[in-house]
């Protein structure tokens, strides 16, 4: 059973927790969290343990370094703008244009377009053929594709075109650079020296963020989405 006491149990600090808290320090974006993958860390709890110098019988129970690993991954996500966990998000806008702009990244997939049918009083599928997506490891864009044309929008909905996408990197292992795997085992090892003082569960995410050690700090910014 996880301590919620604890601040870094893993129960505690879930992505749904950390995105409402996110959002108190940078502007509102119109996404919805639908879901979220955190069943793969980007470090495994031995990889932590070794990085520690830790022997596995003198170690605390699993959660505990599962729960330093999600609370670093969660500052170096913010920091660099990028999930580095799989999630899935919901988007609208009012209408088709060219070059919807998905503010997450890295892309994964666009998972469905749908529009707001009037006629039906339901959202319908726009065909993948479309439309395509580019490829960037910045913020992907929606493009209309040669000889296609977007649904005829007939509503004043504000919410009459709905996008769900995955971002994230797609193997997290294998995808995860070996800078950024170093710069979040020194944050873990800063985390777990100062784990005395994180004691209260008043505690956010800014002062996690004040926290990140410089090295780790520079990996991130280094690999920070710079255009908004």
């Amino acid at each position: 059973m996880h301590d919620h006491n604890n601040i870094f149990d893993l129960s505690y600090f879930n992505f749904y927790s950390y995105l409402s808290d996110v959002r108190r320090f940078q502007p509102a974006r119109d996404f919805i969290l639908v879901n979220t993958d955190d069943s793969t860390l980007p470090i495994s709890v031995a990889e932590v343990l070794e990085h520690l110098k830790i022997e596995a019988d003198h170690a605390e129970a699993d959660a505990f370094y599962e729960g330093l690993i999600i609370t670093a991954t969660m500052v170096a996500e913010f920091l660099m703008r990028k999930e580095i966990l799989p999630k899935q998000f919901r988007t609208y806008v009012p209408f088709f244009r060219s070059g919807i702009e998905l503010r997450r990244a890295p892309l994964i997939s666009v998972d469905s377009i749908e529009f707001w049918d009037e006629n039906t009083e339901s959202f319908v599928v726009v065909p993948p053929s479309t439309y395509y997506v580019t490829d960037t490891d910045k913020y992907a864009q929606i493009f209309l594709d040669d000889g296609k044309s977007w649904p005829s929008i007939t509503t004043n909905r504000k919410q009459a075109v709905k996008i769900e996408f995955t971002v994230g990197l797609n193997n997290v292992v294998s995808d995860l650079s070996r800078d950024i795997k170093t710069a979040l085992l020194n944050h873990i090892s800063v985390l777990h020296e100062q784990r005395g003082d994180w004691g209260s569960a008043d505690i956010g995410m800014q002062e996690f963020i004040s926290a990140t050690p410089s090295l780790s700090r520079m990996v991130y910014n280094k690999n920070r989405i710079t255009n908004r």
